[in-house]
């Protein structure tokens, strides 16, 4: 009995660190998704303004300054979108990893297979992640989510400690 309780614990502990690491990169990915939009936006918008200026039979200063705006519009979101790419590849993956552990955590409990789960857990990770590990420290995505979400938190901060702003009029 008390093999299987600690194989218990230990697939707990496993369960809560991917379920932490899966929220954290939930939420850079939904703030992300957030400027991702916008800067979107920005661009379609720029584009629109230059194609528009370009109505003209000839080239004029219009259409070059509103096509420089487009391209520095476009690369300033370059870092954004990348980003974005990564995050959502990131918990694509981590998706597809808990789904094919679930069905194997069915197979493997439903018997005395239970003592094989670290096994076949270990082995998906290695082949699914190509022996990268996705919660070490120096992965670049979880930097980058760990990073971002700080720095979320420390502007929730500052904007809760900033004075509020009054709403009285000033008397006549």
């Amino acid at each position: 009995m008390g093999l299987r309780a600690s194989c218990l614990v230990a697939l707990m502990t496993v369960l809560a660190g991917c379920a932490t690491a899966v929220e954290r990169e939930r939420e850079c990915f939904t703030s992300l998704a957030i400027e991702y939009v916008a800067s979107q936006e920005e661009v379609l918008r720029l584009e629109t303004v230059w194609r528009a200026s370009l109505s003209g039979e000839t080239v004029t200063g219009d259409s070059r300054t509103a096509y420089r705006r487009l391209q520095e519009a476009e690369v300033k979101q370059q870092p954004t979108r990348e980003w974005y790419e990564r995050v959502f590849d990131r918990l694509q993956l981590r998706s597809e990893e808990e789904e094919m552990m679930t069905h194997a955590r069915l197979l493997l409990f439903a018997g005395p297979g239970a003592l094989l789960y670290p096994v076949v857990h270990w082995n998906l990770h290695e082949v699914l992640w190509e022996g990268a590990d996705p919660d070490a420290d120096t992965d670049p995505v979880r930097r980058y989510c760990t990073d971002r979400l700080a720095g979320a938190s420390a502007q929730v901060q500052v904007d809760a400690k900033a004075e509020p702003v009054s709403t009285r009029f000033p008397e006549p």
